[in-house]
């Protein structure tokens, strides 16, 4: 991992100086970030007000930004600084208590673009914060920072020259004893353009938006911090791939929904990584990517669905005890095999063997059970994808995982919840 903050540059400031100054880290806890959510989950739960708290995104605010108050030399802190911790968030100064400082930041969660659409606005990322500063106006700039006496973050990657951020604002301290009056933030048509190529974060909203708009059900399931996550794993992807036009870049975020994010490490989407990885140009690996993916739902699907509906019909149908049975990897292979023949065949034998022994793996890594823990996640491998355990398409796994509850009960959640996305796409709720 590159690391870009200037910790020379951030030692300097006045504000890291005062020692009557507060030190906040906001960052960003998306289920994606498991180092952040790691190092996060070693601080006293005191310390840390999570922002979409008291929102209409209280649903998600495990996986949103995470207000932390910390010391200068706080294992947290040194995380950050030293271990590539700047990445996921912004360090702010002030002289202002974590509750003012939080409930200020707050409503900024949200903007109203030149469109007048509200959408919602992740300042909190290094990506966007970089660019996003120093668009603003001099009024614009106290009205964000307001009890805020300074701010600094990392440079993104996509920035081709530059050095960390670092801001240092006056502030009138008196003026934010209570939090202010909740107005909406309207972006400029500066700062629209300020980040819309560097940061690509008008990208990850187009993107987000036509999710919502192609697979709307399948979005609200997800959640708007998912399905932007889902979009940023695309934008990133595409720094390898190239594409170039935004239409392109539809495209190939829909065809990745069809398969997974991980398409090119899971052993059954192996046909289709190599021919990806093989074209000479971003317009070719595109088509070879779409003509694999329709190849694999016309062989693995079947015409209208049938053999997917059957295979799901079959995950319906089976116990808990009949996954609680398997205990070597042949036997969970020949299980998934009977579940869904067609898609075993289009694999083949050893990649479904291989996802067997991934899910133990990580069975292992979530003390699971090893029945039906291994045949449970294998499952979830064979029919969603090898990392749909991260993948944020479907945010229930990774919730479940780090559910403060038994590992027998998570393994019994993961398949009732399996089970019950199944009939969902049964009923013709889920695409």
């Amino acid at each position: 991992m590159q690391e870009f903050l200037n910790i020379d540059k951030l030692f300097s400031m006045a504000s890291w100086k005062r020692k009557d100054v507060n030190v906040f880290l906001l960052l960003d806890c998306a289920d994606e970030h498991e180092a952040c959510l790691q190092a996060l989950g070693k601080w006293p739960k005191w310390g840390v007000i999570p922002l979409f708290r008291w929102t209409k995104d209280e649903e998600n605010a495990d996986i949103g930004p995470h207000l932390v108050q910390v010391t200068r030399d706080s294992q947290l802190m040194q995380w950050f600084l030293k271990e590539g911790g700047a990445e996921y968030g912004v360090i702010f100064f002030s002289e202002a208590p974590i509750e003012v400082l939080g409930a200020h930041l707050q409503p900024f969660l949200e903007c109203i673009w030149p469109d007048d659409l509200r959408k919602m606005f992740r300042f909190y990322a290094p990506e966007a914060f970089y660019y996003f500063i120093p668009s603003l106006t001099p009024e614009e700039l106290r009205l964000f920072m307001g009890p805020a006496c300074g701010a600094a973050c990392t440079r993104p990657v996509c920035a081709e020259e530059g050095d960390s951020l670092f801001v240092e604002h006056p502030v009138a301290l008196e003026m934010y004893a209570l939090p202010r009056q909740r107005l909406p933030w309207f972006l400029s048509e500066a700062t629209l353009d300020a980040c819309v190529i560097p940061s690509e974060y008008s990208l990850v909203i187009v993107l987000a938006d036509l999710f919502y708009t192609v697979q709307r059900t399948r979005a609200k399931l997800m959640g708007k911090e998912h399905v932007s996550c889902f979009a940023r794993m695309i934008i990133a992807q595409n720094r390898d791939v190239g594409l170039s036009r935004l239409s392109d870049l539809k495209d190939y975020s829909s065809l990745v929904a069809k398969i997974g994010i991980g398409y090119q490490r899971d052993p059954q989407f192996r046909r289709i990584a190599e021919a990806f990885q093989a074209a000479q140009s971003p317009e070719d690996a595109l088509q070879a990517l779409s003509t694999r993916v329709d190849e694999f739902c016309a062989t693995v699907r079947g015409e209208d669905d049938e053999w997917f509906h059957a295979a799901l019909q079959r995950v319906v149908n089976t116990s808990y005890d009949a996954w609680y049975g398997p205990n070597f990897a042949t036997e969970v292979v020949a299980m998934l095999t009977t579940l869904y023949p067609e898609r075993a065949a289009y694999a083949n034998e050893q990649a479904v063997i291989d996802l067997v022994k991934m899910a133990r793996t990580d069975a292992e890594k979530w003390a699971l059970p090893p029945r039906p823990g291994i045949c449970i996640l294998a499952g979830l491998k064979f029919f969603l994808g090898a990392d749909c355990l991260t993948d944020p398409l479907y945010p229930w796994i990774a919730h479940t995982l780090r559910a403060d509850i038994s590992p027998a009960l998570k393994t019994r959640e993961l398949f009732d919840m399996g089970r019950r996305l199944a009939r969902m796409v049964l009923l013709g709720r889920v695409r």
